[in-house]
């Protein structure tokens, strides 16, 4: 009898050890599926909310991009020396003023760029004002520095430094 209960357990123990590791397995990869199935709900469930955002985010993107093509007015990338002297031709011949110097100097490159013209205006006092007023209404950022002012013959005569800045893309 011993000898049956031991060849028993010799017969038996092969199958229990190797179902239980079987089991452990098993269970292992039951626990792998269910965590990669909570990753993929996870995933489908942040695709669905992106889905829900994405007409949000184009009517947004569409906005800045309007915004950045205001902004690119008063900063533009770079500085045309042509357009700010039609500009101040066109503000010099809307007040009355005579432009009698417009001497750009070189353009200096730093985080923006910036240019700097010296200027020379003549006009009566009214028109002068009106005529800095228009510009600094420009839509481009243009700075009006070290300004001196003497009479003269047809009215003031005024110097002025004027800046105009850039921001490269």
């Amino acid at each position: 009898m011993r000898q049956f209960v031991l060849i028993l357990i010799a017969l038996a123990l092969p199958p229990t050890v190797y179902f239980q590791t079987l089991g452990e397995k098993r269970e292992r990869q039951s626990r792998m599926a269910d965590s990669a199935i909570l990753d993929l709900d996870r995933r489908i469930e942040q695709s669905r909310a992106a889905q829900r955002k994405i007409t949000q985010f184009h009517e947004e993107l569409d906005r800045l991009a309007v915004e950045n093509e205001k902004l690119r007015r008063i900063l533009p990338p770079d500085l045309s020396v042509g357009e700010i002297r039609a500009l101040i031709d066109a503000n010099a011949s809307q007040t009355g003023v005579r432009i009698a110097r417009f001497e750009p100097r070189k353009p200096v490159k730093d985080v923006y760029t910036f240019l700097s013209i010296d200027m020379e205006v003549i006009g009566n006092a009214g028109a002068t004002s009106e005529f800095l007023r228009r510009t600094s209404d420009a839509t481009t950022i243009l700075n009006t520095s070290a300004m001196t002012i003497r009479k003269d013959p047809a009215g003031w005569r005024t110097d002025f430094v004027m800046t105009a800045y850039a921001l490269p893309d």
